[in-house]
Order: structure tokens, then sequence, then C-alpha cells
């Protein structure tokens, strides 16, 4: 975890194997169409990408796992 970024569920519990699964294949989903699935992710923290909102995840940060705690 460079970055220190988590995937977890809504309530912050670790993913389970069908969630992880379904995350990547909505992962390659969002690739397909010139990457415009990861576009809302970037424009702010509230706007989950689409990978994000099929698999009923979330991305959050965990500045003590980082190994570069600056970013």
């Amino acid at each position: 975890m460079v970055l220190g970024l988590k995937i977890v569920t809504p309530e912050g519990r670790p993913l389970s194997l069908g969630q992880a699964v379904g995350r990547y294949f909505a992962m390659l989903l969002s690739g397909l169409v010139r990457g415009s699935g990861f576009m809302p992710a970037g424009w702010d923290e509230r706007n989950p990408s689409l990978q994000d909102r099929l698999g009923e995840t979330r991305v959050i940060r965990d500045r003590r796992e980082a190994l570069l705690p600056g970013f």
C-alpha cells in the first residue's frame, strides 16, 4: 500500500471474494470506453468510479499504512 489506499465496503469492512471479483470485472468495463468509467473519481472525493458504484465499494485513505506518507 504505497499511497495508503484501501478498498472497503460502505460499512468499512474488507471486501468479500465475490465483491473483489465483481469490482475487477467492473474495472474492465470502466476501461472499455476510453477510461470514462474512471473519470468521476477524479472530480472529487464523493464521486466514486464506475467499479465502485457497481461493486458497492469505497476507496479510503489510511495514512498509517502508507509507504509514501506525503501523498
